[in-house]
């Protein structure tokens, strides 16, 4: 009898975990800034600056760009494999975007050069670009707090960028996604 409050218990455990949301806050303003929170315990990781020393590095031996990449494919079955990894990866981010829940998305970029004319230019370029990768996660996504600017700064030299992003999923879901994506590369493979 012990047994079996024993297995029942673990079973009732492991189903709380599966369905415990847990929160993703990630935040850039020149650097990066990430909360997870899951249940009642949260996690912080900021990212430190970047020190720009000339001290020598040590160089890895899979420094070169495609080293080892086709070490044992043939360059017909490697370009198979990543078509078949980005029409799974694809078909997976409306299945993820409709599992997830996304409170805030804002993406603020700011457009600078040494030369208005020049400032213009990338504004153009950086707009058509920004504008509608930004409307599929608004379309897949739906999120309770969209916003998006991309503004022009004829005062600056610079583009700035600051991000913010709050989406809540469980475990379950997360599994789900995954599922998903090994199936759809699983057939799109074998095609």
């Amino acid at each position: 009898m012990i047994w079996f409050w024993i297995v029942t218990s673990i079973f009732i455990l492991l189903l709380i975990i599966l369905f415990v949301p847990f929160r993703v806050l990630a935040e850039y303003n020149e650097k990066w800034f990430l909360k997870v929170k899951v249940g009642f315990i949260s996690f912080k990781i900021n990212s430190k600056g970047r020190k720009d020393d000339n001290k020598t590095k040590k160089k890895s031996k899979y420094s070169g760009k495609f080293k080892g990449f086709l070490k044992n494919n043939s360059m017909i079955q490697s370009a198979k494999e990543f078509k078949s990894f980005f029409v799974a990866a694809g078909k997976t981010a409306k299945y993820f975007f409709k599992k997830i829940s996304v409170r805030k998305f804002d993406l603020s970029v700011k457009v600078g050069a040494p030369d208005a004319a020049v400032a213009a230019l990338r504004y153009g370029q950086v707009s058509s670009a920004v504008y509608p990768l930004c409307s599929v996660v608004n379309s897949f996504a739906n999120p309770k707090s969209y916003q998006v600017m991309v503004l022009p700064d004829f005062m600056s030299e610079k583009i700035t960028i600051t991000f913010k992003i709050d989406c809540v999923a469980n475990l379950m879901c997360i599994f789900c996604v995954m599922i998903k994506f090994l199936k759809d590369f699983k057939i799109e493979n074998k095609k």
